[in-house]
């Protein structure tokens, strides 16, 4: 007794010491077990969660421009394919006066050639305001998206016609 009154201090951080161990003994055993669920198993590789997001919350996206160049060229070769008119809209007006002047001259002409939705090479610029993608597909048609916003376009299908 006489021992711990005089060396109170050197007691106090034996016990201390005793505990800590204490605690990181238990705390590894229970690790070992495998108590906790790891963050990331093999089974929820391919589980996703969506964000939920809140009011007025958006994330931003970038988009690249080859991507961009894709979606108007398979977007516009399916108009070939399923609205022959639609796609002759889809078409400058002053490039479609000058170039073809009706729907049937214009069908006859892609009924004539092969297109694909295939992009092989692209280009973009920006050419009065507008986003301009220049896609060419696998048969190395080119096809030039002239665009005011999001899948709002104008087509050209050469550069010489007229001026873009």
């Amino acid at each position: 007794m006489a021992f711990i009154s005089k060396n109170r201090l050197l007691v106090v951080l034996i016990v201390i010491f005793i505990g800590l161990l204490g605690f990181y003994v238990v705390r590894e055993y229970i690790a070992s077990k495998h108590i906790y669920k790891p963050a990331y198993s093999e089974n929820d590789k391919y589980n996703m969660v969506p964000k939920v997001y809140g009011v007025n919350e958006y994330s931003i996206v970038n988009i690249s421009d080859e991507y961009m160049s894709k979606v108007y060229l398979i977007d516009y070769v399916n108009q070939l394919r399923t609205d022959m008119t639609a796609a002759y809209n889809l078409l400058n007006k002053e490039y479609r006066d000058k170039k073809f002047g009706s729907v049937s001259a214009f069908q006859d002409y892609i009924n004539k050639s092969h297109y694909s939705n295939t992009l092989s090479k692209y280009y973009s610029e920006i050419i009065g305001g507008h986003n301009v993608y220049g896609a060419y597909d696998s048969y190395n048609n080119l096809y030039i998206f002239k665009t005011d916003g999001v899948l709002q376009y104008e087509v050209y299908l050469d550069d010489y016609t007229v001026e873009i």
